[in-house]
């Protein structure tokens, strides 16, 4: 059976996000755009195969979405932490135009016994719940919604410990625990003090890096990138025809988004020689696998990937 106990216990099994081949993209009829987005999915798909061997390479059983059960125009499943939920040994999946791809992948927790539940609760997913194993960390998109996530709670798993961070939006973009002992977080520019005395409340002793100290909470909705600036054709396109593909990668800081393989083995796609040396002195490695698009999909590692299953250490 497939269960996580701790968020620091060796990885054996992990979903590691798919992108569209070149050929799912006719129902664009402009060329040169179709051409630009062709490019991006296909070296998209290259940067997450090489993610996918660097976990085969660490004994990780990798499982893929089947692509070719996505809709057309869907938003590919890039980023299954935001669709997949692993708490204990059930497994929860959204039921979005994403679901059909994730079919094969379900069925193989399904046949290890494990229990599984498809919801319609878009707030409760892996990037949003963070099970620390004593207490489930959970943040919400929108503050309205926190009745309904609270009610997801009390239906499937109201025995569990739970605690919500302060602010909103995905957990694993404000914050991370690669190793025991350690975190990452991006600064709340509006009520850093509040910050502070949640990390300082809740995880007494532990270091605590916040890794955007010059980003000023100056959102940046509509996506563009030095190949493409705001003014070309292709980003014009993008974000009038295609704004649900989008994030807000202004506000994101990637190198949080980080893939724990075990207490000391942890993966993200931006390095940051802060958090190297700090994870270092805890005996933790930090591999770098880079994301070419990752400002267009507004994906990190952590996002990139789902636990599916962790074999329990003393650690």
């Amino acid at each position: 059976m497939f269960s996580i106990n701790k968020p620091w216990d060796r990885l054996h099994t992990a979903v590691v996000g798919s992108a569209y081949s070149t050929g799912r993209f006719d129902w664009i009829e402009y060329t040169d755009i179709r051409r630009e987005l062709e490019i991006i999915a296909q070296e998209t798909q290259e940067d997450l195969d090489h993610l996918a061997h660097i976990l085969t390479s660490f004994d990780v059983q990798v499982l893929r979405p089947d692509i070719n059960l996505v809709p057309a125009q869907t938003l590919p499943p890039v980023a299954p932490r935001d669709d997949l939920l692993m708490l204990q040994d059930v497994m929860y999946v959204l039921n979005n135009d994403r679901a059909s791809g994730y079919e094969s992948i379900v069925a193989h927790v399904g046949s290890q016994n494990n229990l599984v539940h498809t919801h319609d609760q878009p707030d409760n997913h892996g990037a949003n719940v963070y099970d620390m194993g004593d207490m489930i960390y959970y943040s919400v998109d929108h503050i309205q919604d926190l009745h309904k996530s609270e009610t997801w709670f009390t239906t499937f798993c109201d025995q569990r410990p739970r605690r919500r961070y302060y602010n909103v939006g995905h957990l694993d973009g404000w914050w991370c625990a690669p190793t025991p002992g350690v975190i990452a977080a991006s600064r709340d520019h509006e009520r850093f003090a509040f910050q502070q005395l949640f990390f300082q409340h809740h995880f007494p002793g532990w270091q605590v890096h916040y890794l955007n100290e010059t980003f000023q909470g100056l959102d940046q909705r509509a996506w563009h990138s030095e190949t493409h600036p705001p003014d070309s054709e292709f980003a014009r396109w993008v974000n009038s025809h295609i704004p649900h593909w989008l994030g807000c990668a202004s506000e994101t800081v990637f190198e949080i988004n980080i893939l724990v393989i075990d207490h000391e083995l942890c993966i993200t796609g931006q390095d940051h020689p802060v958090l190297r040396d700090s994870l270092k002195q805890k005996g933790c490695h930090l591999v770098v696998a880079p994301l070419r698009h990752q400002t267009f999909w507004d994906l990190g590692i952590h996002c990139a990937t789902a636990d599916l299953h962790r074999v329990r250490n003393s650690n």
